[in-house]
């Protein structure tokens, strides 16, 4: 018998109901970066890495920002909310 070598947890979602606290963030993201998203942007939002993400914002809303000013700006928020 094979000896059992890790153990992978994944809250998220499941345990704890992160999603609603990410949306808060991009909300409140959004606003101070004068975002006006439909619901149709956010749902083409949703599942995406991070990375893909604020590479998305910035593609789509000419941002002047990079995607790591974006992702300080996100955590700082999340930590926040």
């Amino acid at each position: 018998m094979e000896k059992i070598k890790a153990i992978i947890f994944d809250f998220d979602g499941v345990v704890v109901d992160s999603e609603s606290l990410y949306e808060e963030t991009a909300h409140e993201l959004f606003r101070q970066y004068g975002i006006i998203a439909t619901e149709k942007d956010w749902q083409s939002f949703r599942g995406l890495t991070a990375k893909d993400f604020f590479d998305n914002l910035i593609h789509r809303f000419a941002l002047p920002v990079t995607p790591e000013e974006l992702a300080t700006a996100d955590h700082k928020l999340l930590k926040k909310i």
